[in-house]
């Protein structure tokens, strides 16, 4: 005797965004070159998860620190 069996599997694709902005919170209002910046970027719960960048005057940063 011979089974054969037939199974179907539907993806559902959902996008929910943030029903707010990223929010930035930094330790000083200004910076001067040479100075360490230390920030926290926080973002409500989203799907697909957000993905985060930093630049400063446009320049990516790489290679960061985090405590």
């Amino acid at each position: 005797m011979i089974h054969k069996s037939c199974h179907v599997t539907q993806v559902k694709h959902s996008n929910e965004f943030p029903e707010k902005r990223p929010q930035l919170f930094t330790e000083l209002t200004r910076y001067e070159p040479g100075d360490i910046l230390r920030a926290n970027c926080s973002t409500p719960p989203s799907r697909p998860r957000a993905e985060l960048r930093f630049t400063i005057n446009n320049m990516p940063l790489i290679n960061v620190e985090y405590d």
